[in-house]
């Protein structure tokens, strides 16, 4: 008897065994991929995992078609919601059906009703003001340092999925990097080198910065002990 379990259970099963063997057990099977439904799921309020299938292939494509529809039966109308001018500075993201379709722009761009969100991107050089903050030297003197910085983005779809605020992410870095260089130096050295302080600054924040952010320059402007 046990012999005849263990040999069963080491022979591989056969394509007609293995459905059987499926259905009895609740095993979904998706294409190549089986999927187990888990007990637990109901009880504790987990979602269940996104399957891209032909259903809503479908449902995607209907969509679509509506929003075609929507867009040439209420011509010229539709023109003035669905059709915008990119300027040379600015480049508009677009999201169909919450998905990233890519960047366009600069020129005449062409959005669908209903189905895609516009999100517009300003590709200009952006002026930072990192406030007044006290900082240690070498010599064990608190000085207080205030700066500015200037940077722009230079990858439209990354600025929008890979961080929520380049602003105060840049500013935080900025902050930190200054503290480092100053509290490398002393007194004499921050107040005579301000330029050469701001330089390094720039070359160590602009390899630490790893998102679509073009750093162009740090100025120190004020130095108060």
């Amino acid at each position: 008897m046990d012999s005849r379990c263990s040999s069963a259970c080491t022979m591989p099963l056969t394509s007609p065994q293995l459905s059987r063997a499926v259905e009895r057990r609740g095993i979904r099977k998706i294409g190549w991929a089986a999927v187990r439904p888990s007990p637990w799921r109901k009880k504790q309020g987990d979602a269940k995992p996104m399957i891209i299938t032909g259903r809503s292939i479908l449902c995607d494509r209907l969509c679509l078609l509506f929003s075609w529809s929507l867009l040439f039966l209420t011509l010229p109308l539709s023109l003035f919601f669905c059709v915008r001018v990119v300027t040379e500075y600015k480049r508009v993201v677009v999201f169909r059906l919450g998905r990233l379709i890519g960047s366009k722009g600069p020129g005449i761009v062409l959005t669908l009703p209903l189905v895609d969100e516009r999100k517009y991107v300003d590709l200009r050089v952006r002026v930072l003001d990192v406030p007044l903050q006290e900082m240690l030297t070498r010599d064990s003197l608190v000085i207080a340092v205030n700066a500015v910085v200037y940077y722009r983005l230079n990858d439209p779809i990354a600025s929008l999925s890979s961080i929520k605020d380049p602003y105060v992410l840049t500013r935080n870095l900025t902050q930190t990097t200054l503290r480092n260089v100053v509290g490398c130096r002393s007194l004499s050295d921050v107040v005579t080198d301000r330029q050469e302080i701001a330089l390094h600054a720039a070359k160590l924040l602009d390899q630490v910065i790893q998102f679509p952010v073009n750093l162009n320059s740090i100025l120190i402007f004020k130095i108060k002990q």
